[in-house]
């Protein structure tokens, strides 16, 4: 053959960016491993799925082997490398090795390391959890035999967020930073552990991480806030930012009762009433918020009319029942009007209905007796609905820091809605584009080492996206965005699409390799990036592609 075509697309790119942050060599020195017994390394190893996972070709970790097929190998994890070594075996080997020496603590390393290579300086820690449900038949057998294993978790059902309760799950607690939405820790728990248990040991079992990569305050949402975790924070010294559960008494009453002339402008579409709390003996600072967004939100139009189908359903149960006088009827009226929520009887009418013992036209004299129905009129009252919509878009928010020099009510708001950083880590974890949000391995400690294994392609796709948008804006060049029009500031995913169809052919008589395909403003970009990106698209100069 005197050609040979392969396709790298944007997978240099990834490439480059474990090679730059360190990855394959920080596992290789701290991972045992004889590699005279073996083929590729365990760093080695991972980036294979970390290029597999951000291939954006919808193949699972596991199939890792057939993503290669038609890829440069050599370029992409080495020289000498061939897509016949990346066997089902080495990469089952590699997470057998992920999981013996602690898959959380991995990722600590990895995570810390790719912070200072970064330079990033992360004051805010951004803590949340989700779920992943499993494929295959897991009985726990490992499990229920462990007693000194503290990293073996249970594959179980729980509350489910992908909405398959017919299928076992795995919990996952991510912790991203706020500087470059980069994921500094990581814990894999089982299926059916609740959020509020593992938001409450959080700082308890990732308080060296956290103070390691210099994150100064935790923000996390409701499931975290209790007297335990509120102390853990406190022993830790680790100040926090929590959403307040209306479930607390103290919580209910003031979203409930506080008059809206109390509540003063905080910033665009948000007002908010500051209020001194000691809930579990710790001195707090805590926000009653009103969002004008939330109010006019679809969240609260869900509630409204839940809450409306609910009133219906007790004014539809009561017309039919039958009373034995009209004074039993109205006390069942008054009972019914009183636990209705959004609707008000604006009239009513008590109907009277006679009952034959026998069926058929009955006789003049015929016995009968009286039965009492009554009819309700309902209607919307705009007073009630008013004051629900003011209700439900109240929230609190705390924090234990009480000086407003060193955390402005602005900031604590805006530190509280950039938990949506965590979120959105959760959302490309679950991307059809990346894993097709499923998972299946043979043995429940690989799939906890393939979780820390996502997670690491999160923190290179994260990697990726701020050192792409930080050497834009340092070089002055721009990429086009989805209309054509220049930015400083796409995405790493849209980035991705601009390498769409760049290919790598060999011309195997010349021994030459040449690079097609790829546009002139991704070359400069490159170049920007440095040689160890340059050096995975071959004989490309910043004039143009070498054809």
């Amino acid at each position: 053959m005197d050609y040979v075509s392969a396709s790298i697309e944007h997978l240099g790119v990834v490439a480059g960016m474990y090679e730059e942050l360190g990855i394959g060599e920080l596992l290789d020195s701290v991972i045992e491993q004889d590699l005279e017994q073996r083929q590729l390394s365990v760093g080695q190893c991972v980036k294979a799925m970390v290029l597999n996972g951000l291939g954006l070709a919808q193949r699972r970790l596991y199939l890792t082997a057939d993503f290669f097929k038609n890829k440069p190998v050599d370029i992409l994890l080495g020289e000498g490398i061939e897509a016949s070594m990346i066997t089902s075996d080495a990469l089952a080997g590699t997470l057998d090795d992920i999981y013996s020496n602690g898959a959380s603590g991995l990722f600590a390393l990895a995570s810390s390391q790719a912070v200072k290579r970064l330079g990033l300086k992360p004051k805010i820690g951004h803590d949340d959890v989700t779920s992943f449900h499993v494929d295959g038949n897991y009985d726990n057998e490992a499990f229920e035999d462990s007693q000194e294993d503290a990293q073996l978790v249970r594959l179980a059902r729980g509350y489910s967020r992908d909405h398959r309760p017919d299928l076992k799950q795995i919990a996952l607690e991510l912790i991203v930073e706020n500087e470059a939405k980069l994921p500094i820790a990581m814990r894999v728990l089982s299926g059916n552990t609740n959020d509020q248990s593992i938001l409450q040991e959080s700082i308890h079992k990732h308080v060296e991480q956290l103070q390691n990569v210099g994150i100064e305050v935790c923000v996390k949402d409701s499931a975290g806030y209790n007297k335990t975790a509120l102390e853990y924070h406190k022993t830790a010294s680790l100040p926090w930012i929590m959403r307040v559960p209306e479930r607390i008494t103290e919580a209910k009453k003031l979203v409930q009762e506080l008059p809206s002339e109390v509540f003063k402008p905080l910033t665009e579409g948000y007002s908010y009433h500051p209020i001194c709390s000691q809930y579990g003996e710790i001195k707090q600072r805590w926000l009653v918020i009103h969002s004008e967004a939330k109010q006019a939100g679809k969240q609260v139009q869900k509630k409204i009319r839940k809450l409306t189908d609910i009133d219906m359903k007790a004014i539809k149960a009561l017309s039919k029942q039958h009373f034995h006088c009209q004074e039993d009827a109205l006390k069942a009226l008054e009972k019914c009007a009183a636990i209705l929520k959004l609707t008000i009887i604006s009239d009513y009418c008590i109907l009277e209905e006679k009952s034959y013992a026998n069926a058929g036209r009955p006789r003049d004299d015929a016995e009968f007796t009286i039965t009492y129905q009554v009819q309700p009129y309902p209607a919307s009252c705009t007073k009630t609905y008013q004051a629900f919509c003011h209700q439900a878009s109240r929230f609190i928010i705390a924090t234990d820091i009480l000086d407003t020099d060193k955390l402005s009510d602005i900031e604590v708001l805006t530190s509280y809605k950039n938990n949506q950083k965590v979120e959105s880590g959760f959302a490309f974890l679950k991307d059809p584009m990346f894993l097709a949000n499923t998972i299946f391995l043979k043995k429940t400690e690989r799939i906890i080492a393939l979780m820390m294994v996502m997670t690491l392609c999160l923190l290179v796709y994260a990697a990726i996206e701020h050192r792409i948008r930080k050497t834009l804006v340092t070089n002055n060049i721009s990429v086009p965005d989805q209309k054509g029009k220049p930015t400083q500031n796409p995405t790493a995913k849209w980035l991705f699409q601009l390498f769409l169809d760049v290919h790598v052919l060999t011309i195997v008589a010349a021994n030459q390799r040449l690079t097609l395909n790829l546009r002139p403003e991704l070359i400069t970009l490159l170049f920007a990036l440095g040689p160890q990106y340059v050096s995975k698209y071959p004989s490309i100069s910043q004039q143009g592609v070498g054809m």
